[in-house]
């Protein structure tokens, strides 16, 4: 095997869905997470052919400061049904013949020992590209509709929380009691879980750290954009490298610090 991929996330299943489809052998591990919906550029949109996968058009961003003052600003995307999107790509990964384990939970050593259902086995791939991974906490909410303009983002600096309209229903990120608060008379449907670690080595011997596994996404709400722009990096690299460029993880290591989302 090419490449083991440990992690069902935006920047994993991009990973391996690309590499299945240039002819690399791939095992793709983990389950499939449960994400809420998430706000993607205009630009990001179309380079990433996400359209099909839109729950709302965004046309501006309400920006409210400490003393609630409004400052509205231009702001076009969609929001993104994640889980619509990560399910497509899991399909098509599937398609290229890349090996799905869902449902199995990974040792990384020199080798990965797997445990799936009562087996338990071994691979030894060339690489293994880690996005699964625990740290610190942080939380959003899927809340029922509430009584905003439907193609606006909400914003409450001092709070640090972020409302996207999605369909019937709006996902909230960020301050979760404060939103309580100001949403008083809303039924809660659901609370996610997402555990960023703190950043660590990208690249140490064969295993790779990507998307939440290497602190790209820090904030709930910015998985989907930022998995999908790291994981296009280190598959470009991890082609050039398998096909004999043995300085094209360099490049990864350099270039995965950088931040690609201009954040509001």
């Amino acid at each position: 095997m090419d490449i083991a991929v440990v992690g069902f996330g935006p920047a994993g299943l991009y990973v391996g869905s690309r590499l299945a489809a240039e002819g690399f052998e791939v095992g793709i591990f983990g389950s499939m997470p449960d994400f809420l919906p998430e706000f993607v550029s205009k630009e990001t949109v179309k380079e990433f052919l996400l359209s099909d996968f839109s729950l709302a058009k965004i046309k501006r961003i309400a920006k409210f400061s400490e003393n609630f003052e409004l400052k509205e600003e231009v702001l076009e995307g969609n929001v993104i049904d994640t889980n619509f999107f990560l399910r497509n790509l899991l399909k098509k990964a599937v398609k290229y013949g890349a090996d799905i384990v869902e449902g199995s939970t990974a040792e990384i050593g020199e080798r990965v020992k797997l445990k799936w259902l009562e087996k338990t086995f071994e691979i030894e791939p060339k690489f293994i590209v880690m996005e699964e991974s625990l740290g610190r906490s942080v939380f959003g909410a899927e809340v029922a509709r509430i009584p905003f303009n439907s193609d606006t983002i909400e914003f409450y600096e001092s709070f640090d929380m972020i409302i996207l309209p999605a369909g019937e229903t709006a996902a909230v990120f960020g301050n979760l009691d404060f939103s309580w608060h100001k949403f008083e008379n809303v039924a809660v449907l659901s609370i996610k879980e997402l555990f960023v670690p703190p950043e660590r080595a990208l690249v140490e011997k064969r295993l790779i750290r990507v998307g939440r596994a290497a602190g790209h996404a820090n904030r709930f709400g910015w998985v989907l954009e930022d998995g999908l722009f790291y994981g296009r990096l280190l598959t470009e690299c991890l082609i050039r490298y398998l096909e004999g460029d043995e300085k094209a993880l360099e490049l990864y290591r350099r270039v995965g610090r950088k931040k690609y989302i201009r954040r509001f």
